[in-house]
């Protein structure tokens, strides 16, 4: 019978004294794979340059927004509106609104100052997005420095970078299968979330809503359901699953695993949702908590149980001083009890 023990790290955001010690662990205990999931890092500037690139980014929008409103009240296109909207307009086209005769003087004059605050703008937020960058690649070395010599496998939180698959290269998870000990493993990262002191550009992000089709009728649509590989038999999501418990979580990654038969998910993100869930009755989500906030990880073992992935024994682990403590453990049932349904078993309620 296939078995295999994870380690199992998440939102570990930046706490790299914490994520040495498991490691350190990881190194003196039996186990197949450790994985280190996003959130990898809190942030990438300083506490008073990240209040300057927040403090940037949101006098733009207000000048966009106002912009926006003056040539929407002078007739200006829906098509124009909108690349204005998505930032798909350069100087040179602003130059050019400023320059019409046809426009209305104040739609003019205030072109004339949308484009050269956007050009300021433009400047400084392009230094700004390098320095994170930089920041962010230099995290990941630094836990590529902390794993070295262990097995592990990485997945991209909604604070990580799409430069996190340039730094891991193939031990990079995200939108991926990794075949462990017998085990597929499928991954995908991010969120439709993402913290305002970070640069939009960087991060794995994705979309999910809802949205009319070509004859009117509202559909759902999640780019999570769409990129998570099919053959993924254990699943690796920073986002949890949208539940009756957990409505404002990801329908992708609840519709993915329903219709697809997916009996396990590994997942994180929501800090205080630390423990053991059902799904529909069936499929086991396990949130390991967070590292970096809480102290704690995971140890699962799983076996392969009527052809799917099982969990047989799930060990929750603190850190305390230089310690790693069990915290809470059992088999699957001591988690389910009383249920044998639906049930949600928090560690730190």
């Amino acid at each position: 019978m296939d078995r295999i023990k994870i380690i199992d790290i998440a939102d570990i955001h930046s706490d790299y004294d914490s994520l040495s010690k498991v490691a350190d662990y990881a190194r003196n205990t039996e186990h197949d794979i450790v994985l280190v999931r996003g959130d990898i890092i809190e942030g990438v500037f300083s506490e008073r340059v990240a209040e300057i690139f927040v403090n940037l980014n949101n006098g733009y929008r207000e000048r966009k927004i106002g912009f926006l409103q003056i040539m929407h009240h002078n007739g200006a296109d829906k098509s124009l509106l909108e690349r204005i909207a998505e930032d798909e307009i350069g100087y040179l086209e602003l130059c050019n609104i400023r320059d019409d005769p046809q426009m209305d003087l104040k739609v003019r004059n205030f072109a004339k100052q949308f484009a050269e605050f956007k050009s300021e703008y433009d400047e400084a937020n392009k230094k700004l997005i390098e320095s994170a960058k930089e920041s962010m690649i230099k995290q990941y070395e630094k836990v590529k420095e902390i794993m070295e010599g262990l097995e592990y496998l990485t997945l991209p939180g909604n604070h990580d970078g799409k430069c996190l698959e340039d730094v891991m290269g193939e031990r990079n998870l995200h939108g991926k299968v990794k075949e462990v000990k017998g085990f597929k493993f499928g991954g995908f990262g991010g969120s439709t979330v993402y913290p305002g002191a970070i640069p939009k550009e960087l991060l794995v992000l994705y979309d999910e809503g809802i949205a009319r089709d070509s004859e009117g009728d509202l559909v759902k649509f999640s780019e999570l359901y769409s990129k998570m590989p099919e053959e993924s038999e254990i699943i690796i999501a920073h986002e949890m699953p949208q539940t009756y418990l957990h409505p404002e979580n990801s329908f992708g990654l609840t519709d993915f695993m329903v219709n697809n038969e997916k009996s396990l998910a590994l997942v994180g993100h929501m800090h205080k949702e630390a423990g053991v869930h059902s799904l529909n009755g069936e499929s086991i989500i396990i949130n390991p908590g967070s590292l970096g906030e809480q102290d704690i990880f995971a140890e699962i073992s799983i076996c392969r149980k009527d052809g799917k992935p099982t969990p047989e024994f799930i060990s929750f682990k603190r850190i305390n001083e230089d310690k790693v403590e069990t915290f809470v453990e059992g088999k699957l049932d001591d988690y389910k009890k009383p249920s044998k349904g639906l049930f949600s078993y928090r560690i730190l309620e």
